[in-house]
């Protein structure tokens, strides 16, 4: 009995913790303090349609990283969001959750934070149209915005239907970069980007699976980093999001399309980028991407290879052997691998052939070089980091 009646108050406790976050209201500020790690809990009455912009203010400058569950549970934010607002247009009718964090410093300090939403949308003053296209009825615009635009600095794509908002995209960017159609032959300065953009231009149906779309580049502008992709299927009553694409380091390009008429893309995972090594000398193995249950995602089908002959590992081994020292490996804060042998391995394991990869490792590293099993355990926690990696390993069980 006793079980029982502690068992009936744990379930109460735990009602009131999920049941007791606040409203937050149309145009009402909401004050509170907040630590590092912590978060704090909204509801948000929206009505499908609705314009919705999420204005904070914090008194230790950090970024916040919101969460927006929507009604039927689909999580709708893109994480962390350095320019203010973040704006979104709710796909359904109900109740809305906010979830405000702040995960970018580890500096354990009280913030004051001040949260608000309103419902009118306004371009900054210093927007310009920067590209706008039109597909299936729907009218798309990019625009850019001044630097030193005070409120709402950013880049933003707009998607419109008899002149109404229905989607909204906004992101950072510095000189040069923002939201643009992949579509133009102009904005590529290589041939592979230039056939890109003439896949894009004449096929329609992007995804394969009947109904129109857009495909829309992000580029944050700056000496190499980052690049996105945003594609938009554009139903006669609905515009449905698919996941970005992340290319970070990479451009994301069409190489192709497979029998059901999709496009095949291209991009490179950069999860290695500086590890051990300048960026320069990192490796970053391609990831061919293809339209699979509602996303694009890597095609273990499309990246197999055939496994190389042990005569050629061997070959390739030797040579990368030579390139290393004797030195201890110790870890990554105070190694420095000015050759990258590791890509050899990525490119085994990426084709499909991680027995291989393991092979090659085994005949590179130097038995008088202290550090292989750190080095490999390493290797294997960085590897598994990728998000590209882990769809991979799930495709291939």
């Amino acid at each position: 009995m006793k079980r029982i009646f502690l068992f009936a108050i744990f379930n109460l406790i735990f009602c009131f913790a999920v049941f007791a976050q606040e409203s937050l209201k149309l145009n009402q500020e909401a004050k509170f303090t907040l630590k590092n790690k912590e978060a704090k809990t909204f509801d948000l009455e929206l009505k499908k349609g609705d314009y919705t912009q999420i204005n904070w203010e914090d008194s230790l400058d950090r970024y916040p990283d919101f969460t927006i569950i929507s009604p039927s549970g689909k999580n709708i934010s893109t994480g962390n969001y350095e320019e203010n607002p973040m704006p979104f247009v709710a796909k359904e009718t109900g109740k809305y959750t906010l979830v405000v964090k702040f995960e970018d410093t580890e500096e354990n300090k009280v913030g004051n934070v001040a949260v608000s939403y309103s419902n009118i949308f306004k371009l900054p003053k210093s927007a310009k149209l920067r590209r706008q296209k039109t597909v299936n009825g729907y009218q798309i615009k990019s625009y850019t915005t001044s630097e030193e635009e005070k409120d709402g600095y950013g880049s933003y794509l707009l998607i419109q239907k008899d002149g109404k908002l229905v989607d909204i995209l906004k992101s950072g960017s510095l000189v040069g970069g923002g939201f643009n159609f992949s579509e133009n032959p102009a904005d590529y300065d290589f041939a592979g980007g230039k056939k890109s953009a003439n896949l894009m231009r004449t096929t329609v149906d992007k995804t394969g699976d009947g109904t129109p779309d857009i495909a829309v580049g992000f580029y944050t502008g700056g000496a190499h980093c980052c690049f996105n992709m945003h594609f938009f299927e554009l139903g006669k009553d609905e515009v449905q999001k698919l996941p970005t694409i992340e290319g970070n380091d990479s451009d994301i390009i069409a190489t192709g399309k497979n029998q059901k008429g999709s496009l095949i893309l291209q991009t490179g995972d950069s999860n290695f980028a500086y590890w051990l090594t300048s960026f320069a000398g990192s490796p970053i193995p391609t990831v061919i991407l293809s339209y699979q249950n509602g996303e694009f995602r890597p095609d273990v089908k499309l990246m197999k290879k055939p496994a190389p002959s042990l005569a050629v590992l061997k070959q390739k081994a030797a040579k990368a052997k030579k390139e290393m020292d004797l030195k201890p490996y110790t870890g990554e804060e105070n190694s420095d691998f000015l050759y990258a042998f590791w890509g050899e391995m990525l490119d085994l394991m990426y084709s499909g052939n991680e027995t291989a990869a393991w092979q090659y490792f085994d005949l590179v590293w130097d038995s008088r070089k202290p550090g292989k099993e750190k080095f490999k355990q390493d290797f294997l926690q960085k590897l598994n980091d990728s998000k590209y990696w882990q769809m991979m390993r799930e495709d291939r069980k």
